[in-house]
This record gives C-alpha cells, sequence and structure tokens, in this order.
C-alpha cells in the first residue's frame, strides 16, 4: 500500500535522548495529546500533516502514536523495556541480525552507547526526531510507523575520538490492544555501516579491545582457540583480527566472519558471556545453539521496508541537510581531521570526510 497518504509526523527537538512530552496537531486545527513522556525533558510540539491522496484519517494516526505514547516508549529508556515491549518482541536491522525479546532487544541498542552501556561512543544527542504513521489496521487492531533519528554522537579512541552525525530509521510495529512493539526493523546506511566500522573501528585500539574481552571475560572460549592453534597469546590475537574484513559486502554486513562483528559481540560480552561464542574464530556454538560471525544472513533492507519507506528515509535525510543519498556526515576543515582513506570534500557549502574515491574536491 502507498504511503503518499495522510501521513502523523511528530517533529521534536531534544537534548541527549528519546523522551520528551508530545502532542500531534492536526493541520485543520483540531489538537490532540497523544502521549507521556516519550522524547525528552522539553516540548518542541508534533505536527500531523496530511499528504497527497489522504486514506489514513487524523484519527487513525493519532489513535497509532497515541498507544505508542501511551506505553511510555523511549528507545534509550532501558529499565522500563517491559513496557512496551514483550518477550514476543522481535527487533532485525539487515547488516546484524535479529533480536529476540526484552534483553536481546536491549543489548543491541545498547552497544554503541555512550557510557556506562558502551565503549565506542562518549556522548548521544538527539537534535531531531520525526514519526510517521504508515498504514493501520483497525480489524487487526494494529498499526505500523516509522521513527526517524538524527543524531550526533562523539566517540572514545575506539572510534577515532571523533564527533559525526547520522540518521536511523525504526519501522514500529504496535499492537493496539496491549500498547507494546511487537516488531521493530532497523535501516542503518550502508555508507554509516561503512564509516562506523571500515574507517571508525578498523584500528588498533578495537581489536586489542576484542582480544582483552576474550582473554578475560571468555576464558573457556580463548583457551578453545589457543588448543586449535587459532593463536597463541594477545598480540597473535590480534594479528589474527588483522587478517579478517572489517565488513562484509557492499552493504557492509557486520554478521558474518569479519572484526565489525566481533566488536559487536565483544562489546555484549563483557557482561553477557552467551556472546563469548560469538567473539570465537573457532565456530561455537552459544548457549541457544546458534553460530555467530562465520557467515552473514545477508538480509537485505527491501525485505525490512517497502521502496515507499525507503523514499521518506530519504526525503528526512534531504530535509537534515545531509548529502544527496547519504546518512552520515563529519565535518571537517582539513583532511587531518578525517578517518583513514576518507578526505575532506570542499565541494560544497559545508565541507564533510568521504571516502576518497566519492569526494569531488580534494
Amino acid at each position: 500500500m502507498s504511503i503518499g497518504l495522510v501521513i502523523a509526523i511528530v517533529t521534536m527537538v531534544s537534548h541527549r535522548v528519546l523522551g520528551v512530552k508530545p502532542f500531534a496537531r492536526i493541520m485543520r486545527g483540531n489538537t490532540v495529546s497523544v502521549g507521556h513522556d516519550t522524547i525528552k525533558e522539553t516540548v518542541m510540539g508534533a505536527v500531523t500533516q496530511a499528504l497527497a491522496q489522504p486514506q489514513l484519517s487524523p484519527e487513525e494516526s493519532n489513535m497509532c502514536l497515541g498507544a505508542l505514547f501511551s506505553s511510555g516508549f523511549r528507545l534509550r529508556d532501558y529499565d522500563n523495556y517491559p513496557n512496551f515491549f514483550s518477550e514476543n518482541s522481535s527487533m532485525t536491522l539487515a547488516q546484524t541480525g535479529t533480536y529476540q525479546g526484552i534483553e536481546d532487544i536491549k543489548e543491541y541498542l545498547q552497544f554503541g552507547e555512550e557510557e556506562p552501556y558502551g565503549v565506542v561512543r562518549q556522548t548521544v544527542e538527539t537534535p531531531h526526531v520525526r514519526y510517521v504513521v504508515t498504514s493501520f489496521n483497525e480489524q487487526g487492531r494494529s498499526c505500523t510507523a516509522l521513527l526517524l533519528v538524527h543524531q550526533r554522537a562523539s566517540t572514545t579512541d575506539i572510534g577515532g575520538a571523533v564527533t559525526y552525525e547520522n540518521l536511523v530509521a525504526f519501522k514500529l510495529y504496535i499492537d493496539l490492544n496491549i500498547q507494546k512493539v511487537t516488531t521493530a526493523n532497523i535501516w542503518h546506511g550502508a555508507d554509516f555501516m561503512r564509516y562506523s566500522f571500515d574507517a571508525l573501528f578498523n584500528n588498533h585500539f578495537a581489536k586489542k579491545f576484542i582480544c582483552t574481552v576474550l582473554r578475560e571475560n571468555c576464558s573457556s572460549v580463548w583457551s578453545a582457540n589457543v588448543d586449535k592453534d587459532y593463536f597463541t597469546d594477545h598480540a597473535s590475537c590480534v594479528a589474527k583480527l588483522d587478517a579478517l574484513p572489517t565488513t562484509d559486502g557492499v552493504l557492509h554486513y557486520v554478521d558474518g566472519n569479519s572484526l565489525g562483528c566481533r566488536l559487536l559481540h565483544a562489546e555484549l560480552a563483557r557482561s553477557n558471556d552467551h556472546h563469548c561464542a560469538h567473539i570465537s574464530f573457532l565456530p561455537m556454538e552459544d548457549p541457544h545453539g546458534r553460530i555467530k560471525c562465520q557467515e552473514s544472513a545477508g538480509i537485505l533492507p527491501s525485505i525490512l521496508f517497502a521502496s515507499d519507506e525507503l523514499d521518506l528515509i530519504k526525503a528526512f535525510a534531504q530535509d537534515r541537510g545531509f548529502p544527496d543519498g547519504a546518512s552520515v556526515r563529519q565535518n571537517c576543515s582539513s583532511t587531518n581531521l578525517c578517518p583513514p582513506d576518507y578526505t575532506c570534500d570542499k565541494g560544497s557549502a559545508n565541507p564533510t570526510c568521504k571516502p576518497v574515491a566519492e569526494a569531488t574536491t580534494l
């Protein structure tokens, strides 16, 4: 079904996490409350716009968002995840895989977060958020909404100590009866995955971190790899990582036999030893019988998002001032501020770091 409908767009400005008190304003003049603490401390408003040929009524859009906000939905309010996710909920990112249940979803979303959760980012801010209601099923008592997020982050030494901005999209399937998200699909642009893992995290800090976690938090897995001659000590473990690709394929997957996959699971393994098997070079099952970081599942974003939804994400990127087709940007004044193999492209009013082959003006 086309999304050139009535689209509920909730636009807010926040400072660190997703959590303000929004209200929806119908363009015809009606004002309807749609929630509780959902996007941060400061209320900047929420707007419902009618676009193209309306097939979703404003009431349906507000009912969908109202159910979401009434649950107290806040992506970074990890302690309250049982309020808006259930053990049957799942979350999928094409490049990393599927996460089932509250704890798995929480673990993934905490990856790369600022301390105390993550080790790769120091701060995360959210300057702009937009909600887009894309479908409403009255008989099935369900709806879907896109959550479009423009965020800004600064990294630790593992990520090169830089500041960047990126876009991320969530497709939320909402059960109106229980007011919970049953399925969440995530979109990250291939350029962001390349920038994050191939550029920022492909360094000695990250590799030493992975091997240290493997040795100190996953001693039995470390010993199994030593016994099978995958490496003999910390230095040879780092050398083994040197030989791996950082990501896989043009979409830059990090669920296969790559450095990126092991960095993701090494961070998770610090607090959950079920991920220790995933860091192993020797294929090993985790306690759930799953083998990871050996072969990518190759999930396509087009399976998770309809073409119209991908167009909305692209339009959001353009609206937020990102270069055409880009979902990540790092402003620069000179190339020495950019990651390895990137250059400061000065071909626009706002120079940004780009891969050397894609830069228009060096």
